[in-house]
């Protein structure tokens, strides 16, 4: 399937808005502006990069932060063409010195964005063409704030409803009956529920049954409930429980949770389902997550 603004599901949002500076790339035969993909892991970061390449028509490469040394970005910008498109994941682990390297191109484009005026231009004793660094990332306030400057396009990765990840799922010929139960245990990652999905389908092949049955199996056997609740959540609610309130230092320390996986598994899925909130005092369980907890967690 040939990823475009039509087949990509979801996150329409920031597609209504991406679609508008496509077109305007397109006709006024320009680079895309500096943009910024930030969200949890799974969602599609990555995916909505290959939809601006084929939608731009501009050639895409892919690097990801940690490795962008600067031997190896003085020779990814020579390798650019025609208003290319530098795709950087988990941005914000690029080593400083190689930043420092990006910030002066990345500005001199957007000047000629804003001037009208797009052509090649000297930089580090090589020509560059105009183009356009895509960042993704996990964690935006890491981001160095010279890159969040010129990043001119920002958008914000939300969880997915029910419904696209049964399209998804669908898409991948995964049954509508278990492509409803995935999807209700999928925490609102596409990432999540194609895991699922590939998993069961495994074990379908050598047991020939990938229907309702051995869906409900397999996440009774993964400890994971009919909302997508698995044990460190249950754990997290749990101390939420017994003690009103948490910063999310004592949160992950106490409890023995990577630093990461909080922000990036735990804490956006149960705040989505308002069994916690975020105050001034910390990390708090609502008066919804008592009830919760209450009826499908507490032994």
């Amino acid at each position: 399937m040939v990823l475009n603004f039509k087949t990509f599901i979801g996150q329409e949002h920031i597609k209504k808005d991406l679609i508008i500076h496509t077109v305007v790339t397109k006709l006024q035969n320009r680079p895309l502006p500096n943009t910024i993909l930030y969200g949890p892991a799974g969602l599609g970061k990555t995916s909505l990069a290959h939809v601006i390449e084929n939608e731009t028509g501009h050639n895409l490469i892919e690097r990801t932060g940690s490795e962008l040394d600067k031997k190896y970005l003085q020779e990814t910008l020579k390798n650019i063409y025609n208003f290319g498109l530098l795709f950087i994941d988990e941005i914000h682990n690029i080593p400083i010195k190689s930043a420092e390297i990006l910030y002066t191109p990345m500005q001199i484009v957007n000047n000629q964005l804003l001037q009208n005026a797009i052509q090649m231009f000297k930089f580090d004793g090589m020509w560059i063409f105009p183009f356009t660094v895509i960042g993704a990332t996990t964690s935006a306030g890491m981001l160095l704030k010279p890159f969040r400057d010129r990043m001119i396009l920002s958008y914000h990765f939300k969880l997915y409803k029910e419904k696209e990840l049964v399209q998804i799922l669908l898409n991948q010929k995964c049954p509508k009956e278990s492509a409803q139960i995935i999807a209700k245990r999928a925490r609102g990652v596409p990432r999540v529920a194609l895991n699922f999905f590939l998993r069961i389908r495994n074990e379908a092949i050598v047991e020939k049954n990938i229907k309702e049955e051995k869906c409900l199996d397999f996440f009774d056997r993964m400890g994971i409930n009919k909302d997508g609740y698995d044990a460190t959540d249950g754990i997290i609610l749990s101390y939420l429980y017994e003690n009103k309130v948490a910063s999310e230092s004592e949160l992950t320390k106490t409890l023995g949770i990577d630093i990461y996986d909080y922000k990036n598994i735990y804490e956006p899925f149960l705040l989505s389902q308002r069994v916690i909130r975020i105050s001034s005092k910390g990390r708090e369980i609502t008066p919804f997550g008592i009830k919760y907890y209450e009826e499908n967690l507490k032994d």
